[in-house]
C-alpha cells in the first residue's frame, strides 16, 4: 500500500478529517504537517479532529517530530476533542500509541473508536449530509 494522507476540512461541523496509510517517510510527514497547518485556518478554536490511522504503520522518531508539529498547530488553535480510528492491525495500534506519546497532557479528549461511524456516534453527529 503506498503511503498517502488525506486532510478535509468540515466548517460545518468546525472539524479536520484527516487520513493516514502506509508508513510515512519524513518528507510525506512534513507535508502533511503542513497541509493540517492550513486545514486548522479553516475552523473555530473548539474544533474537532478525526484522524483514521486504520491503514496506519508505526514511524520513525525522525518522522515521529514532523507529526508532533501536527499535535501542536491543534493545540495553538484551541483543539476541543480528538476521534481515532484505530484497526486491530498491531501496525494501527502502534501508530495510534505513538500519536498518543506526542499528544499526551495536551488537555483535551481523545476518543478512540475502530470505524468512522463510531467516531460519528462519539461526537454525537447525525447522518446529516453536512459529515
Amino acid at each position: 500500500m503506498k503511503p498517502m494522507f488525506e486532510i478535509k476540512v468540515n466548517t460545518a461541523r468546525n472539524a479536520i478529517m484527516l487520513r493516514a496509510v502506509g508508513k510515512f517517510d519524513v518528507d510525506l510527514a512534513n507535508a502533511m504537517a503542513e497541509r493540517f497547518k492550513e486545514a486548522v485556518l479553516e475552523v473555530s478554536q473548539g474544533f474537532t479532529v478525526i484522524t483514521d490511522m486504520s491503514e496506519f504503520k508505526p514511524m520513525d522518531a525522525t518522522t515521529r517530530a514532523a507529526i508532533g508539529r501536527i499535535v501542536h498547530h491543534a493545540g495553538e488553535k484551541g483543539i476541543g476533542c480528538a476521534v481515532r480510528i484505530l484497526s486491530r492491525d498491531v501496525d494501527s495500534q502502534i501508530g495510534g500509541m505513538q500519536l498518543d506519546k506526542e499528544s499526551r497532557d495536551r488537555g483535551y479528549p481523545v476518543f478512540i473508536v475502530r470505524t468512522y461511524a463510531e467516531a460519528r456516534k462519539v461526537l454525537g453527529w447525525d447522518d446529516a449530509p453536512t459529515g
